[in-house]
């Protein structure tokens, strides 16, 4: 059985034949008025293998106009993914110029929403090979163990506080402790303490009960009677600022974010 191509070409000679015989028509019917469409119809009757002739000749073309459509369209589909590589490519390093590897910032989102490139601050153990970047920038200082792992920091629940650099604002510097094992302590990037409430002294009253007994009544502010020595029990409000709240840590107010590190 011919290929399409060998059909085509054989027909091709085939309607060069017809030509001076579809010629001789035209002039015929010229001379006796017949008009184009009949002029059609009756070389149809003599050979019916015209309208097969032109069949296949418009389906020639017709499959060489979608082939190239359809090679356009993958190759401005590929030109596109090439493109948008090279903008992903570049927003990444424009990242890094603008936001530096080891870097931390407060995340609104939940964990899972976090974006590429960046990790939650949960203390998780890293590898050194796999994240060598990160590795000469923070190296150790939130921790590490057995010359392969780093620690990320881990600020699940804790504020952040700038390093004191012997600057004297934070007294209790040179008592602040590691993070994890291995990490840094003291005046150091890496180094946390715990919550603490700065040594005070409190001023109070007592009055002591009718009829000069041994034992005293708590006061409140605008009672009477003779300062006798004792301690304080609770907190009880001083009648500007509400009632105090009491609570297992001392805090300021606060809402809660999603502490992110990059770590790519």
């Amino acid at each position: 059985m011919p290929t399409l191509e060998e059909e085509i070409n054989g027909l091709k000679n085939d309607i060069f034949k017809f030509k001076v015989y579809i010629a001789a028509i035209i002039f015929i019917a010229a001379i006796f008025g017949i008009t184009q469409a009949n002029i059609w119809m009756k070389i149809k009757e003599v050979d019916p293998k015209v309208q097969t002739y032109i069949d296949l000749i418009d389906k020639e073309k017709n499959d060489a106009i979608t082939q190239i459509k359809n090679e356009n369209r993958t190759e401005i589909a590929k030109a596109k993914n090439e493109l948008q590589e090279a903008k992903k490519e570049a927003i990444i390093s424009l990242d890094k110029l603008n936001v530096p590897i080891g870097t931390i910032l407060p995340f609104a989102g939940p964990k899972d929403k976090i974006p590429s490139s960046w990790m939650l601050c949960d203390g998780r153990k890293l590898n050194h090979s796999d994240f060598k970047e990160l590795f000469n920038i923070i190296g150790l200082s939130w921790g590490g163990e057995n010359g392969i792992f780093l620690n990320l920091p881990n600020l699940q629940g804790y504020f952040l506080r700038g390093v004191d650099n012997g600057t004297k604002n934070d007294p209790d510097a040179n008592n602040r402790i590691a993070s994890n094992n291995g990490g840094n302590s003291k005046d150091n990037v890496g180094s946390i303490q715990h919550d603490s409430f700065q040594g005070h002294w409190h001023q109070y009253r007592l009055k002591d009960n009718s009829g000069g007994n041994s034992s005293y009544n708590w006061m409140t502010d605008g009672s009477s009677g003779s300062d006798k020595g004792g301690a304080i029990r609770k907190a009880i409000p001083d009648g500007e600022n509400g009632s105090p709240r009491i609570s297992a840590e001392t805090r300021p107010k606060n809402a809660y974010v999603n502490f992110i590190i990059r770590v790519k």
